[in-house]
């Protein structure tokens, strides 16, 4: 289980560690795939939640940025509070399902999310953060750490997990390769997280009064 239930947190380090069958890393990278496409299906927008930039602006109208997830995937309280797609969360999981990942791809494409120098950071579908009769809005900047993801993932797809063989030919990361092979115990306990999600405490103030105050205007002395 990560923090915030990421894609990037799940699914970053399968960019340069080799992922074994069966193993505890696999099966929850998969798991994490799983739920955030079921997730997003029922919330009819395309699957993809992970830190980004979001729409909202600081005073210099610079996009603010903050790590988003879904419920059951994190930790995190307050999950279900936002809703924000970044395209290098999808392609992350090529490894893992790359059918689902170029029909989700094609999805963003026709949401006008490919821009000039790639895809756009995110979507933003909260309606908190939304201008009124809008279903979404584009947060249209590009982050090179992101693209770089995107890049990472496509050379391992296209030329047989080249960066990954690369990474697992220094000697120092052999020597503690059998640590990636760790497989999930046979009676291992459940842990579940609960299934509604406990909202931030509403915080009431009490009515401010003011109680008028009698001077008398017949005094001798001024009061």
């Amino acid at each position: 289980m990560s923090w915030a239930g990421t894609m990037f947190e799940y699914l970053m380090p399968a960019l340069l560690v080799r992922q074994y069958e069966s193993s505890l890393l696999d099966q929850s990278n998969r798991a994490a795939v799983n739920l955030q496409i079921d997730y997003c299906r029922k919330k009819n927008v395309p699957w993809g939640v992970s830190e980004s930039g979001y729409y909202r602006f600081d005073v210099n109208l610079n996009y603010q940025y903050r790590a988003f997830g879904v419920p059951g995937l994190g930790f995190k309280r307050g999950l279900s509070e936002d809703l924000v797609v970044s395209p290098y969360a999808c392609l992350l999981a090529l490894p893992v399902s790359p059918r689902k990942v170029a029909h989700n791809t094609e999805h963003l494409v026709n949401l006008k999310m490919l821009g000039l120098y790639g895809f756009y950071e995110a979507v933003d579908y909260t309606p908190s953060r939304l201008i009124l009769g809008r279903e979404r809005s584009i947060v249209q900047s590009y982050m090179s750490h992101h693209q770089s993801m995107i890049l990472l993932s496509l050379a391992n797809y296209f030329f047989d997990d080249i960066m990954i063989r690369r990474f697992h030919a220094d000697p120092g990361i052999q020597s503690v390769e059998l640590l990636l092979q760790e497989q999930i115990p046979v009676r291992v306990p459940l842990e579940e997280l609960p299934t509604e999600e406990a909202a931030a405490p509403l915080v009431v103030h009490p009515p401010t009064t003011a109680t008028p105050w009698q001077i008398p205007v017949q005094s001798p002395f001024p009061q």
